[in-house]
């Protein structure tokens, strides 16, 4: 003789639940891979912005080197990692004040080729550039000196460049490798200067 038992199935609560549960799978598994898919989006930002800064680090240094070329490849470096889209406004003004710098120490060392002979001129501007808030004048007068030198052509500065970020005006320098420089420092001053407008 066989004995039955009735069978009993869960109960009825039970079954809504698991109706329930089987209808949500679906959107939690789609929210669990959305946060996932967020999480990796964010990290490789953050890899891709390690990376770019490393190589911005590498574009400084080069172009506050003493070396010309490496000097031209640094601004140019820094001109495309400033176009990347990963640069901040805070990483644009610190590289719009290393084409300035760049482009400064250029203009002073062809002034000093240029004034090579007169130990005056050079006393001037060295003055003029160890100074307090009060002789501000004093530096804006030999910057002014140094630019009205470099304007006019000689035998041994006859190559032209033109600086867009100061206005067009027109500078004659000795050296094409010192000429690259200063066009690849004021193509990125006049790119950033555009571009804050």
């Amino acid at each position: 003789m066989i004995l039955r038992l009735p069978m009993q199935g869960p109960p009825a609560w039970a079954l809504d639940w698991a109706v329930v549960i089987a209808a949500l799978a679906p959107i939690i598994t789609l929210l669990v891979v959305l946060v996932a898919y967020l999480a990796y989006l964010q990290r490789a930002r953050a890899d891709k912005r390690d990376q770019w800064w490393k190589r911005a680090q590498w574009g400084i240094e080069s172009a506050l080197s003493n070396d010309p070329a490496r000097q031209e490849v640094g601004v140019i470096v820094l001109d495309n990692l400033d176009r990347s889209g990963l640069a901040t406004r805070e990483d644009a003004a610190l590289f719009s004040e290393v084409a300035l710098s760049v482009l400064e120490e250029k203009l002073d060392q062809e002034y000093d080729l240029a004034t090579a002979g007169d130990p005056g001129a050079r006393m001037e501007r060295k003055e003029a550039t160890v100074m307090s808030k009060g002789e501000a004048r004093t530096a804006r007068q030999a910057k002014s000196e140094r630019n009205k030198a470099l304007e006019e052509p000689s035998p041994v500065r006859n190559i032209k460049v033109t600086l867009a970020s100061d206005g067009g005006r027109i500078i004659y320098v000795s050296d094409p490798a010192r000429a690259r420089v200063l066009e690849r420092a004021d193509k990125f001053l006049t790119r950033e200067r555009n571009y804050k407008k």
